[in-house]
């Protein structure tokens, strides 16, 4: 099941996953656990930047409908999901996970799988109002995304993920054992100042009610009372 959790900071995912779309010239995103892009969509490749200047990802786009649905189905499943906007382009999302329960999704891909043609890009141009010629233009002077590059790309952001997610994992456990420790100790500082408040009234009142004590005793409720201050700071 898919958890929400208002502690995400969502603008540290825009540096690693940015180097991943330059290093793989895919574009990404990711989404939290309601199924809204909080992250991108990053692109590196003159094909994203075109993509980018259409409709495709506007709020009511297309690309981005898509990539919500792409998104809820990782949601529902906790595993990762592969699907092609309009048969062409491939689209992949993953979960992002923290303790053990799915917070969102990183969706990469946007790239063709094969050598696109001309009525490829045709039929993807008219969809988020782009001239076919002008995608075909872009798209045939970058390699395509085989099956085996894809695999790699995506054992490559899933590395990246996980090492990003178990680093914060350990930051907020270390903050949680920090929040215990501090309470554990404000706890027994409170308790511990009641008894001592009233040790530190019983010797002064020992010192005061018995004026003829001997220089030692005296000497020793003295060093008593400053130890039992110190406590109790």
């Amino acid at each position: 099941n898919a958890s929400g959790d208002t502690a995400i900071d969502w603008e540290t995912w825009s540096a690693p996953l940015l180097q991943f779309g330059q290093a793989s010239g895919l574009v990404v995103s990711a989404y939290d656990a309601h199924g809204r892009r909080q992250v991108g969509p990053l692109h590196s490749t003159r094909t994203g930047k075109l993509l980018a200047g259409s409709t495709l990802w506007r709020d009511d786009g297309a690309g981005t409908l898509f990539e919500q649905d792409l998104a809820c189905q990782v949601l529902d499943h906790g595993a990762a999901v592969s699907a092609q906007f309009c048969d062409a382009l491939r689209v992949c999302g993953m979960p992002l996970t923290r303790f053990g329960k799915t917070y969102g999704v990183a969706v990469y891909g946007w790239a063709f799988r094969d050598f696109s043609s001309p009525m490829a890009c045709d039929r993807i141009a008219r969809q988020i109002g782009l001239q076919g010629h002008l995608l075909w233009s872009e798209v045939r002077l970058e390699p395509p995304v085989s099956d085996v590059r894809m695999t790699v790309f995506t054992a490559l952001l899933r590395t990246l993920v996980d090492a990003t997610d178990r680093h914060r994992e350990a930051i907020a456990e270390v903050n949680r054992v920090n929040r215990i420790r501090e309470l554990f100790l404000a706890t027994v500082s409170h308790e511990m100042r009641t008894p001592l408040a009233a040790l530190s009234m019983r010797l002064e009142l020992m010192k005061r009610a018995v004026p003829d004590l001997p220089e030692a005793v005296r000497i020793g409720l003295s060093l008593m009372s400053t130890h039992v201050e110190q406590e109790a700071m």
